[in-house]
């Protein structure tokens, strides 16, 4: 079966690692063989073992900072996010224009309350690539709420940003996005668009009472 398969391949893969790391002192590929070691146990949802992999892997050398991202990511799934916060920053250093960092350490400091740190790094996700959605709802997410002008307009501008890149793909625009930016548009007093939101948000909601 495709598990199987799977299944082996990772042993085979853990197998080669194994070698390589016990056969050299140079802690280079040492580090590197601890890396790949631990992505095994990550995907097969072995966190214990993983997380001892990433660090060693990591205190080996220093200067490969892929392990802090894998503790990062550990850390985030166990929703200890302080932690998951500074080795980010660390991989963030090293990589400051990788979106995948980007997105997760701005996805962190929202679940700490530094809404201003996420925005700016959700929107720097924006601008390397602007059709990852994810980032966009974020950033409207975090500043729904905000009474200041400049927030909501650009928290608008992430929602409008967000329906257009989902109907470019043929995705379904959520009825909670137009029923969101209808409410944002009132704030602003844009009465014409918060109609055609909230048309769109009933239209939605009556598709999907249909197909249920």
């Amino acid at each position: 079966t495709a598990t199987n398969i799977a299944r082996k391949d990772y042993d085979k893969m853990f197998t080669l690692t194994g070698n390589a790391f016990h056969s050299t002192t140079i802690s280079e590929i040492r580090s590197e063989s601890c890396y790949r070691m631990d992505r095994r146990f990550h995907a097969q949802g072995k966190c214990k073992d993983a997380y001892s992999y990433y660090f060693n892997a990591g205190r080996l050398f220093p200067k490969f900072v892929l392990p802090w991202f894998g503790l990062a990511q550990m850390y985030y799934e166990r929703n200890e996010f302080t932690e998951a916060a500074s080795y980010l920053e660390k991989v963030n250093k090293a990589y400051p224009e990788n979106v995948e960092i980007l997105s997760l350490l701005g996805d962190v400091y929202g679940k700490l309350g530094k809404k201003d740190n996420a925005v700016i790094l959700l929107r720097c996700v924006v601008e390397l690539e602007p059709g990852i959605v994810e980032a966009l709802i974020g950033t409207t997410e975090l500043l729904h709420g905000s009474p200041k002008w400049k927030e909501q307009i650009i928290a608008i501008a992430s929602y409008v940003a967000a329906e257009k890149v989902m109907n470019n793909t043929s995705e379904r625009v959520p009825m909670e996005v137009y029923a969101n930016l209808g409410v944002l548009q009132q704030r602003v007093g844009k009465t014409a668009d918060v109609i055609t939101c909230f048309k769109k948000a009933l239209k939605q909601l009556g598709d999907s009472s249909s197909a249920n």
